[in-house]
This record gives C-alpha cells, structure tokens and sequence, in this order.
C-alpha cells in the first residue's frame, strides 16, 4: 500500500512472501564429510542407535509396544504420529531403515547412504517466509519512473535500489523491480547470514508473472 506524501513522493508498505528450494543439488563432498562425522559420533556413544530406532520404528509403524508407554517422550511421538500423513511415515520408514543398517554396520557406506537420504529430503524440501518493509519513492517526471535509493546500511554496507514504472500498454499497472547492493561483503553480516551470502539478484514484479516450478514436497516456515 503506498500513500503520497508530495506531489513527487510517496512511502510504500510492502508485505513480501519467498519461497526458495532449500537445496538444489547434492553435495557429494558434504555427504562424505557428515559421514565421517555420523561414524565418529557412533564410536563415541552407542546412545544414539539405542535410543533412535525403537522411536523411528515406532513412527513408521504406528506399534509402540516396545516403548515406555508413561515417558513424555514417547506420548509425544504418539501425537506426532497420529498427525503424519502417509508421506511422512514413509519418510519415518526410510530413515529407520537406513539407521538401523548404519548402527549394523558402522562403515562408511551405511553412514553415506544415511547422510544422503538427508539431502535428498532437502532436495524436496521448500522454505516459506515473510518480509515486512517500507520504502520512500520519488517522482522523476523526465523518466516518469518512481525510484528509491536508501543506504548503505548495516555491517554488510546493503544499499536498496527500487523503482516503480509504468507499463507500457496498461497505464493504470506499475512494475516494480529491487535489488539489493552489497558494498561490504567482507562484513560480519548477522547470525542467519554472512554479508557474502547476501542476495544481489535483480528481481522483477508484475502483473502477469511467471509460474515457477520448484517441486515442493515438503514446506518449511522459516525465520530468512
């Protein structure tokens, strides 16, 4: 929602929503790394293969027979279960699978395999946020284009450059287009992300915008 302020200013309330694959690809390096790190947490403690396939097990088969019926723990993974669709205990079912091998096992390949079912659940996986912000514009009535400029700020330096303009042949639609320019990307940045990680992607919004396919078989609500 904008409201105009002057003749050539206006200030923009903007309720941003994103959704972004949570992984695009695997990572084989990464995979072989986290297996390293499973096996050597394996070796350290038996407690996790213990402790994990009664409750995985439980999940995908619904019989929590062998499992302590009065502990908080498990009266949480009863309720859990009772919500999961038929896709998410398919998941349960895999992951059981897969550990129970791992704690059989103990190699390197079972704690790959284990490590690369996590990917390929990211790979599914799709990431929903929502961004509130508020930009100030001013008229150039030689371009006829609504621009706003705000920055730099912050450690990573981000500079905000908007404009809204008119479309070509339906006067009464405006596009709008944003980016933002790092000028410190060797800055802290915050605890989500570091100033070299930040977005400088161009993007642009219209009436008519494309669809987008991201295959998302599992949505998560993020904070960024």
């Amino acid at each position: 929602m904008c409201q105009q302020e002057t003749s050539t200013k206006i200030k923009c309330d903007f309720s941003q929503i994103n959704v972004t694959r949570k992984r695009t690809e695997i990572d084989d390096t990464k995979v072989q790394e986290d297996a390293k790190q499973i096996l050597k947490e394996l070796t350290t403690s038996s407690e996790a293969c213990t402790k994990m396939i009664p409750l995985v097990t439980a999940m995908a088969t619904g019989d929590f027979s062998g499992l302590d019926e009065g502990n908080p723990e498990t009266k949480s993974i009863k309720e859990a279960f009772t919500r999961a669709n038929t896709a998410e205990r398919e998941s349960f079912k895999e992951m059981g699978l897969l550990l129970n091998k791992l704690c059989v096992n103990k190699d390197q390949e079972s704690a790959a395999a284990f490590a690369r079912n996590n990917q390929e659940t990211e790979l599914k996986s799709c990431l929903v946020w929502s961004n509130q912000f508020t930009q100030s514009f001013e008229f150039n009535p030689v371009t006829g284009i609504w621009s706003s400029n705000e920055g730099p700020k912050g450690t990573c330096g981000v500079i905000y450059v908007s404009t809204f303009s008119q479309h070509a042949d339906y006067k009464s639609l405006w596009n709008y287009t944003t980016q933002k320019i790092v000028t410190n990307r060797d800055g802290d940045g915050n605890a989500l992300l570091s100033c070299s990680h930040l977005d400088e992607r161009k993007f642009e919004y219209r009436y008519n915008s494309k669809k987008h396919y991201l295959n998302c078989q599992i949505v998560e609500f993020s904070l960024f």
